[in-house]
């Protein structure tokens, strides 16, 4: 299972149980990774997190992956209150 169905099946049953997650996930893509962007997956990844936790997210930075990242730090500053780039 991955991440994606993995925070899918779970979100309900580990609500609000971790203090923080870490993703360290491929590079921002429109392929098998998309999902692991999405405003769906970042939705049920904070139902999984506890008020205050910490969401850590690895990905590869370079100028190549530029456009695809911005849509990613502006859906995840409406998703969590602070978001550190």
């Amino acid at each position: 299972m991955d991440a994606i169905e993995y925070v899918k099946q779970n979100k309900n049953r580990l609500k609000g149980v971790f203090d923080g997650i870490i993703i360290d996930s491929t590079d921002p893509s429109i392929g098998i990774s998309a999902g692991l962007f999405s405003k769906e997956f970042y939705e049920n990844v904070q139902c999984m997190m506890k008020k205050g936790a910490m969401l850590s997210q690895q990905c590869d930075t370079n100028a190549k992956w530029l456009s695809n990242l911005m849509p990613v730090f502006k859906m995840t500053n409406l998703q969590f209150i602070e978001v550190k780039k």
